[in-house]
């Protein structure tokens, strides 16, 4: 379950670490959810240009416009336009951020990606529908989904050696 216990043999301690909660790349409110909270966030800090880099999800040490594609294509598994974040741009969608009514509104800078901003300019325009007609997902269902096996990581690796050396050393204490 992730849980580490720790003995020490000349102090008689035993230490116990806790496992660490999933944290998931893309999730920046740590909700365990990818929503649109997360992608509101990355939006506004490719339109403020201020590069934190705890959403720097292409790891470039930019946060543009890069950074959005790939969150909403290799992290969500969606489409830009898809408002709704159900996996699916559709007719649904469309009503959905028709019916929220930012659509070339005059207030610059209030909108969304629910509420159609979907090439992070904070607002609903003519660009974000070629925005999301130009990503080509529009009524083709869900992206489908790969399975990716790991690699043992090397990490794993250097655990299992430290803790081999740790065993041999304390045979020889003995």
């Amino acid at each position: 379950n992730g849980e580490l216990l720790v003995t020490e043999h000349d102090g008689g301690y035993i230490r116990y670490a806790q496992a660490l909660q999933p944290w998931s790349m893309g999730d920046f409110d740590y909700d365990r959810q990818l929503s649109e909270a997360d992608v509101n966030a990355l939006m506004t800090a490719i339109r403020d240009q201020s590069n934190p880099q705890t959403l720097d999800v292409t790891s470039d040490g930019l946060v543009d416009t890069n950074d959005l594609t790939t969150w909403v294509a290799d992290l969500r598994r969606t489409y830009v336009g898809d408002a709704n974040l159900d996996g699916e741009f559709n007719s649904n969608d469309l009503v959905h951020v028709l019916q929220r009514g930012e659509y070339e509104d005059d207030e610059p800078d209030n909108s969304g990606w629910g509420d159609g901003d979907w090439n992070a300019s904070g607002d609903f325009d003519t660009q974000d529908f070629v925005a999301a007609l130009a990503d080509g997902g529009y009524e083709q269902g869900p992206l489908a989904v790969s399975v990716i096996v790991p690699e043992p990581s090397s990490w794993m690796a250097s655990v299992w050696v430290f803790l081999l050396a740790l065993r041999i050393r304390c045979r020889r204490q003995m």
